[in-house]
């Protein structure tokens, strides 16, 4: 702060002090100008680009593709709305052979017949199967683990069950990840009549 407090000093010797203070309000007026603000904001955004750029990224987008999405095709957990599409309810497509699968073929049928909102429908429809489906497997995993089960215990109250018996369990032999996947956006593919790189391809 003293070697800057010198030079003004020396420059206002120099100059005088009208031609200082004439200079002094041209360079306010320069710095406070619009190219100048949008010059420092641009050289702000390259500097702060430079820095984090070897830095490990961890967007919203990545966290989604690695962690929400990734995970659940690898264990044939497919998102409700990339099966439920109009382009794949054609006789034979792949939402009809999901519905067969699942021996739900009048539902399907009943669907495509009444021609109000069939995507939403067919979503509704396969959710409330997955469901069922999903409470299955949950029930097994629960025996599996030798946790007694009550009658009156509802889906939440089970999946928490089996959660907290997973978490405290020693045995990593068992692959637990499918109970952990978000039920309201994932079902469990049960068709081998189309795979899943047609549904997650753009």
């Amino acid at each position: 702060m003293f070697e800057l407090e010198v030079k003004y000093s020396k420059l206002f010797t120099q100059k005088g002090k009208q031609e200082f203070e004439r200079e002094l309000q041209l360079v306010r007026q320069k710095l406070k100008s619009v190219d100048n603000i949008r010059f420092q904001k641009d050289s702000d955004i390259v500097d702060k680009m430079m820095t984090t750029f070897h830095e490990e990224k961890c967007n919203s987008r990545i966290r989604k593709n690695n962690g929400e999405y990734i995970l659940p095709v690898f264990n044939d957990f497919l998102p409700y709305s990339k099966l439920c599409r109009k382009n794949n309810m054609v006789t034979g497509g792949s939402v009809e052979k999901e519905f067969c699968a699942r021996e739900m073929l009048d539902k399907y049928e009943a669907i495509k017949s009444a021609k109000s909102a069939p995507v939403t429908k067919c979503i509704s429809a396969l959710k409330a199967n997955e469901k069922a489906r999903f409470e299955k497997d949950v029930d097994k995993a629960l025996i599996a683990l030798h946790v007694g089960i009550s009658p009156q215990l509802k889906l939440g109250a089970k999946l928490n069950l089996l959660k907290e018996t997973i978490r405290e369990s020693d045995d990593n032999t068992k692959d637990y990840s499918e109970f952990f996947i978000d039920l309201n956006k994932y079902f469990k593919k049960q068709s081998n009549e189309y795979t899943s790189i047609e549904l997650i391809a753009p």
